[in-house]
């Protein structure tokens, strides 16, 4: 390897050109019933039978269909008991799907050049005006955190962040998983990709997403009704996993401690339950309260980049923590795939954020909500101040 940004590219094709040679192909999906020999060969003698013979040729029919089905059915849930325990979840709704038929890769988007609407539906969205010239002050609010180390990553954090990773998640383009960075001689290949952009010297790969386009309700034909689901490549995300692990414990000790969103073994159910009972006590005593509820829209993406650098700032992060996550919105770019092929590539303004139903692993996406919203407390709830006025996320 000559550079480690240079290197890069010819690992993830080295790796590429391996996987193919040496894995075995992607299993098809069973035929549809339908086609079935069983099925096909009854549907042939129902269309070749006589008139008064088709009564007994159709019946023959559904009872040959509905013991293919059973059988696929009973194949299908038979396999259920063979995945371990801590997938059992994620396979079971696989199951659900593959027994129901839904597909959620199904795109009904409609016209000539559909690639070209797609990449415009994103660029438009991604590049939208966020009011990035609004200026803002910030002021430190927190004690320094001294204790953020700064220098190169050991090999003992990669290995700790890998381990953090699930498994079994889609990668991005390089088509790298998080099971080939788990090999012990890779491990040591990674920690030199991720202090190199630590370094300042990212790969340009790491800055180039893949936008998957998800039905969600209503008009499929309007590429509005699709959520895009952003896939990082992975080791961008062990990478943005570092950075948690660093910062994370020392703004665990400065962060309210009612505030349990997104802070790991901490859980919002004994605050769900506390407001039902406030509910349910003022109801009995025919009190009136008046409870609001706060709905950021696109909470991850409508935050701007460089406030919420200031507020990296307020809570007294190092710079050059700050600078590793400036990087990583830089030249940033996507490009759109679809069942047909994939957009032109486009550049970006906002970083795409993974959506709302992955795993919040693509740091510091999480940590944008949960660090912003203290430090507007903090601006606004004071007193002699009136919260309820401009009180607004910028």
């Amino acid at each position: 390897m000559d550079t480690d940004v240079q290197s890069y590219g010819n690992f993830v094709d080295t790796c590429v050109k391996i996987g193919k040679s040496l894995l075995p192909s992607q299993i098809k999906q069973p035929p549809n019933l339908v086609c079935t020999s069983p099925v096909n060969l009854a549907r042939t003698n129902m269309l070749e039978s006589a008139t008064d013979d088709l009564p007994a040729a159709q019946s023959n029919l559904r009872t040959v269909y509905d013991e293919q089905e059973d059988t696929r059915v009973n194949n299908i849930l038979s396999t259920f008991d063979k995945c371990e325990f801590t997938s059992a979840l994620h396979y079971a709704w696989k199951l659900v799907k593959q027994l129901s038929g839904k597909r959620s890769n199904t795109v009904f988007i409609q016209g000539e050049d559909r690639l070209a609407s797609w990449k415009s539906h994103f660029e438009n969205l991604l590049n939208s005006d966020n009011n990035t010239n609004v200026p803002v002050t910030i002021d430190p609010i927190f004690e320094t955190h001294s204790n953020i180390p700064t220098g190169k990553f050991s090999q003992a954090e990669v290995n700790t962040a890998i381990k953090q990773m699930k498994h079994g998640k889609a990668p991005s383009m390089d088509s790298i998983p998080i099971e080939v960075w788990r090999l012990p001689k890779l491990k040591k290949c990674l920690k030199r990709f991720c202090n190199a952009t630590l370094e300042g010297n990212r790969l340009p790969e790491w800055g180039i997403s893949s936008i998957v386009p998800v039905p969600k309700k209503g008009d499929l034909t309007i590429p509005d009704n699709y959520q895009g689901i952003s896939l990082t490549q992975t080791a961008a995300k062990i990478y943005n996993r570092l950075l948690l692990n660093r910062i994370r414990p020392e703004l665990e000790k400065v962060l309210r401690p009612n505030q349990n969103g997104f802070r790991p073994l901490r859980s919002t159910s004994s605050q769900i339950l506390a407001l039902r009972r406030i509910i349910e006590e003022i109801r009995n005593h025919q009190k009136e309260a008046a409870i609001i509820f706060i709905d950021f829209r696109k909470a991850f993406d409508s935050i701007n980049r460089p406030t919420m650098f200031k507020i990296f700032n307020a809570y007294r992060i190092p710079e050059e923590i700050i600078k590793a996550f400036k990087i990583m919105y830089e030249d940033t770019s996507a490009v759109v795939l679809t069942p047909e092929s994939e957009t032109d590539l486009f550049s970006i303004n906002t970083r795409p954020s993974p959506g709302k139903r992955q795993e919040l692993t693509d740091i510091p996406q999480p940590l944008l909500p949960r660090q912003c919203i203290p430090v507007l407390l903090h601006n606004h709830l004071r007193v002699g101040r009136r919260p309820e006025r401009d009180l607004q996320l910028q």
